[in-house]
């Protein structure tokens, strides 16, 4: 399909905005963060957890242009601590990628650090885009064997897909459904471990009586 409008949305390296395809053929376009007014509408025409020269390399090879956003315009230190907070985003999203597919659960220690470490790195990196969070969110919420924390990163998530893609989006709409299901997971937990302590105490009680005739 040709898209006449999006079609002329330049490219930053550090976007403002995401579009996503429906598979309708529809196209749309949410705000990344915070727009000013009279601000330039920028996308991402590529993979962004890269480092200032894969990005350039990509852009060049595909898109016969040498950025010059504002990321890919940082010097000396500036560039390389960017550079270091893309890999390591990189690093996890490829980390818990390969968990999801190969079905393995990560336990506790390791999940619940990954939540402040990605707050601070989209932030300070991104502008605190809400869409980058949800899919990491997501990934902790379905690798965590854990469900308190698999609940808390469920809507994490939520929260970020309600404040990228809006209220009526299918992304909140699956974030909650998935908040729901585990907290009915948890409910049916909590109610054998009481149902199991009922059953402990009645035994317990049963063979005191027996033992005091």
């Amino acid at each position: 399909a040709l898209f006449t409008t999006t079609c002329r949305i330049n490219h930053s390296c550090r976007p403002n905005i995401i579009w996503v395809y429906a598979s309708n053929r529809h196209l749309s376009v949410y705000a990344a963060k915070a727009i000013a007014s009279g601000e330039e509408l920028c996308a991402s025409y590529i993979d962004i957890y890269q480092s200032q020269v894969h990005r350039r390399e990509k852009l060049m090879r595909r898109y016969g242009f040498k950025c010059t956003c504002e990321v890919c315009s940082l010097r000396g230190q500036a560039a390389l601590l960017s550079d270091d907070r893309r890999i390591r985003l990189l690093d996890m999203r490829s980390r818990l990628l390969a968990a999801r597919m190969s079905g393995e659960e990560y336990v506790h220690d390791e999940l619940a650090p990954l939540l402040g470490e990605i707050d601070q790195l989209v932030d300070v990196e991104f502008g605190g885009v809400p869409w980058q969070k949800m899919s990491f969110y997501s990934s902790v919420s379905k690798l965590s064997g854990n469900t308190d924390l698999a609940i808390r990163a469920a809507n994490l998530a939520w929260n970020a897909a309600h404040a990228g893609f809006g209220t009526e989006s299918q992304q909140v709409d699956t974030c909650a459904k998935r908040v729901a299901q585990l907290e009915s997971q948890q409910r049916r937990i909590q109610f054998r471990v009481c149902f199991a302590f009922v059953v402990l105490a009645y035994i317990i009680l049963y063979f005191a009586r027996i033992a005091g005739n």
